[in-house]
């Protein structure tokens, strides 16, 4: 699949190269244009920006005017008086470009290919962003490769109690659009960039095309600057070869020693994984598992995910272990601690005053007065319970219990009915009720699905669960359909699997058949063929001679690009083969009746895990598990 790199870089008006119009409407002709090409340049819209602004806000600054009082506060000219102050650009410049000069320039067939895509975005670019009025837009073919330049006003229409019911704000016209900032460092104009980028690299995908990503890792530059960036760059290259001349032959030597001592790396690599049996790792704690997880993801460890942790071969235990060991567990304080108890015992309980029994069971000290308070174990002073935050007052707990109990309710009602019906979604209503009661009596460990919200039966993994699959059989799913998507799944895997492994004999084919022609057209030294090898092989090709054998180049490009799209696509179906398998297994064993088995087994690891009579949680992947026994869990 052919590639573009996908370019995105937004300038202010007010700052040196953020924004020229002169440039931009060949009013002013800088070095690099091609003269007897800026005919060919595509004008979309072109407003003057006075006029712009005089169109958008005319209404707005004269009702601002008839409110104003004193003759000093009315603006004569809005553009005049944002182009005079500090808080606000009078307008944005945007350029976007596909390919770059090296792979896309102007004339030739990629150019074709960005010129129609460049048009097409440029033509959505306002109704996509209501808030940004363009008042100029206009594509060049006349420099080395096709760009759009689209100069903006961004506008609010809302939000604003004083001053213009209209006026210029990038971050109000951003926020408007729906679009707001993360955290400290991913802003609005970033988050806004990578949404256009996206937009691209759908109108590629729509055309059967794929984004190269380039990972620059230098700003955006002006024409005069990149050249001087590369001048740089190639003179320091010259100055070091002159410096510490190294012969053709002996960098060639060294560089295969490097390849070869790699691949005889990754061959060990692979044998060691071929012969290491699968250990299963579980932690009791979920910020722990995470923890370690990411790490083995940024290490390159595999592993594959299990309902209850993940599992790794024996040759990585010890560097799972070296991660495990360098996880800082964070101190939970009273409160925290205080929370957490609520949280569950609140579920476990009928009604407040059970839930204030429970308290005391573990061991806390309750005083009740105009508010209720309550001091823990070893604990000197007293937290009033409508300290810990909005969801633990008095008024609110009773509310979430009575809220709990008419999901009990909802859910009996719902099984009673099924039952008497016969549907074909009963037994998933009965496993719910069944968990909720074992639940209830402490058998189990509520997971949540959100960790930042409050514990409630909407809001645990395996409810959750449980209610898409009723939502699924609700829609006519059954256990034929859900192995049938299983099946078809796991043949798409199969098949992609198939094409990837083609393509991989295609690139070797390809990359030597390239090195061939390299060693008998340019004379190039090579550890893998002699010359009388080279030109054998290239007697097999009549079609390659001196003057075609460089459209091997191109040809080895595009059956990479088609690998790593096979790839990508792997990727994809493996995961919706893993989450078909999920489906099927939870129902399967919810209709054989072992999922609350399954669960307990769960729980058991979680607590040997707890005690410590498991290190870290580590199993033998393949070894038979104990079917467990429910007992309640300890107060």
């Amino acid at each position: 699949m052919e590639r573009f790199s996908i370019s995105v870089t937004l300038g202010k008006a007010g700052s040196p190269h953020g924004a020229n119009l002169e440039h931009n409407n060949r009013n002013f002709i800088a070095q690099n244009v091609r003269r007897d090409q800026i005919p060919h340049n595509i004008l979309f819209k072109q407003q003057d920006v006075q006029e712009a602004y005089a169109e958008l806000f005319g209404a707005a600054v004269e009702e601002y005017n008839v409110k104003q009082k004193q003759p000093c506060r009315r603006i004569k000219d809005y553009y005049a008086h944002i182009l005079s102050g500090k808080r606000e650009e009078p307008y944005y410049e945007v350029i976007v470009q596909l390919g770059d000069c090296k792979d896309t320039p102007c004339g030739s067939r990629r150019a074709e290919i960005a010129q129609k895509i460049l048009s097409e975005y440029a033509a959505m670019f306002q109704a996509r962003n209501r808030n940004l009025h363009v008042f100029n837009s206009v594509m060049h073919l006349d420099e080395a490769s096709p760009h759009l330049h689209i100069d903006f006003i961004p506008f609010y229409t809302q939000g604003r109690q004083r001053g213009l019911s209209k006026g210029v704000s990038m971050k109000a016209a951003l926020k408007e659009m729906g679009i707001a900032p993360k955290n400290s460092g991913t802003n609005q104009l970033v988050i806004w960039e990578e949404r256009e980028r996206r937009e691209l690299e759908r109108l590629l995908r729509r055309r059967e095309y794929a984004r190269e990503d380039k990972k620059c890792e230098h700003p955006h530059l002006t024409v005069e600057e990149y050249k001087a960036w590369q001048d740089t760059k190639r003179y320091t290259a010259i100055f070091r070869d002159k410096q510490c001349y190294v012969p053709e032959e002996t960098r060639n030597a060294v560089s295969m020693q490097q390849r070869i001592d790699e691949l005889m790396q990754r061959n060990e690599r692979l044998e060691r994984e071929k012969r290491s049996p699968y250990k299963s790792f579980f932690y009791a704690d979920d910020a722990k598992q995470s923890f370690v997880q990411a790490a083995l993801d940024r290490e390159q460890i595999p592993y594959r995910e299990t309902e209850n942790g993940f599992e790794a071969q024996e040759c990585y235990v010890d560097a799972i272990r070296h991660i495990e060991a360098q996880y800082q567990e964070q101190p939970r304080s009273l409160r925290d601690k205080l929370r957490d108890d609520i949280e569950r015992m609140l579920m476990m309980s009928k009604d407040f005053d059970e839930l204030l029994q429970r308290l005391r069971d573990a061991h806390y000290e309750i005083k009740q007065g105009k508010y209720i308070a309550v001091r823990p174990e070893n604990a000197k002073n007293f937290i009033r319970l409508k300290s810990l935050g909005k969801f633990y007052s008095e008024d609110a707990l009773h509310t979430r219990l009575d809220a709990k109990a008419e999901y009990e309710r909802n859910l009996a009602q719902q099984l009673r009915d099924a039952r008497e019906k016969q549907a074909p979604n009963w037994p998933v209503l009965q496993i719910m009720a069944r968990y909720i009661f074992f639940f209830s009596k402490g058998y189990f460990h509520v997971r949540k699905t959100n960790p930042a919200k409050i514990l409630t039966w909407t809001n645990d993994a395996e409810l959750d669960r449980l209610t898409a699959l009723n939502a699924k059989i609700n829609q006519g799913a059954t256990l034929d359909s859900l192995r049938h998507d299983a099946e078809q799944a796991q043949e798409k895997v199969k098949d992609l699997k198939e094409r990837l492994r083609r393509y991989e004999e295609y690139v070797k084919h390809d990359a030597d058949l390239l090195e061939c022609a390299q060693i008998v057209y340019q004379g190039k030294q090579s550890a893998w063929f002699t010359p009388e090898q080279a030109k054998a092989r290239l007697a097999e090709y009549p079609q390659i001679n001196s003057g075609t054998w460089r459209g091997l180049e191109h040809r080895l490009e595009n059956t990479k690009a088609s690998r790593q799209y096979t790839e990508d696509c792997l990727r994809e179906a493996e995961a919706e083969l893993k989450e078909a398998v999920d489906w099927l297994t939870t129902a399967e064993q919810v209709l054989d009746g072992s999922y609350l088995q399954v669960i307990a087994r769960k729980e058991m690891q979680r607590r040997k895990a707890d005690n410590g009579s498991v290190p870290n949680g580590q199993t033998d992947a393949d070894a038979p598990q104990e079917v467990p026994q429910l007992v309640p869990r300890r107060r």
